[in-house]
């Protein structure tokens, strides 16, 4: 598929961190599936990963105390990788 970015790359399947504040707290969700593009590094998560996350923290936010905020992530895309810095001085 190619890259909605910079039309010019294609996606890679990959699995990276997906990170989202919620309720004043940092979510780390270590290896989340997502596509990446092999030109321009644009990332963007799957869209049933982000789907079934949404169902989690709906079904915890149901069980949550009435009085406690609940964000729920929404699809978001995430600025491409900065250029490795190894060996290099």
């Amino acid at each position: 598929m190619s890259c909605e970015h910079c039309r010019i790359g294609h996606y890679q399947s990959i699995l990276t961190p997906y990170i989202q504040w919620l309720d004043g707290q940092i979510m780390i969700i270590p290896n989340a599936p997502a596509l990446s593009c092999d030109v321009c590094g644009y990332l963007e998560y799957d869209a049933a990963f982000i789907h079934k996350l949404n169902h989690l923290l709906e079904q915890f936010s149901r069980h949550a105390p009435r009085n406690e905020a609940v964000y729920r992530p929404v699809l978001m895309k995430a600025m491409p990788p900065l250029p490795s810095t190894r060996g290099s001085r």
